[in-house]
């Protein structure tokens, strides 16, 4: 299944799945609840090799965190990259101005510093073409 951006926001948040990377526990139970009580479908990853595998459900968006495990939330953006259909990502990070540049690089569409605004998060859910990136 592939979408436009512009077709995202003909979906009713109840069919948007968002892939989330996060291998902090407390951080991935804790967003996957909120995610959820706004209405999302939370496909859970606590890894990079876990977030593609997810990818076979087709999210709509992925939410993950920079650093990981097993990679980098950028391993996760390059696979999205090279496939045909358009999932926006967004980045967040406490890591280095350059690692920043380098989510930029990458193509994130919204890249945000811990700690992770819900606002800004929920607005960009809401509007993943409007520039939400909180690039210090």
């Amino acid at each position: 299944m592939c979408y436009s951006i512009g077709s995202l926001n003909h979906l009713p948040a109840l069919a948007r799945r968002v892939l989330l990377v996060e291998d902090n526990p407390d951080t991935l139970r804790a967003l996957t609840r909120l995610l959820t009580l706004d209405g999302y479908q939370v496909l859970p990853a606590p890894n990079v090799e876990r977030a593609l595998e997810q990818l076979v459900l087709q999210p709509d968006f992925v939410i993950t965190d920079l650093m990981l495990p097993d990679g980098t939330g950028l391993d996760v953006l390059r696979r999205l990259r090279d496939r045909e259909d358009f999932i926006p990502v967004a980045i967040y990070t406490g890591a280095s101005d350059e690692r920043v540049r380098d989510a930029a690089a990458a193509g994130a569409g919204a890249i945000f510093r811990k700690p992770l605004g819900l606002d800004d998060l929920r607005a960009w859910l809401k509007d993943p073409r409007q520039a939400h990136a909180q690039i210090a």
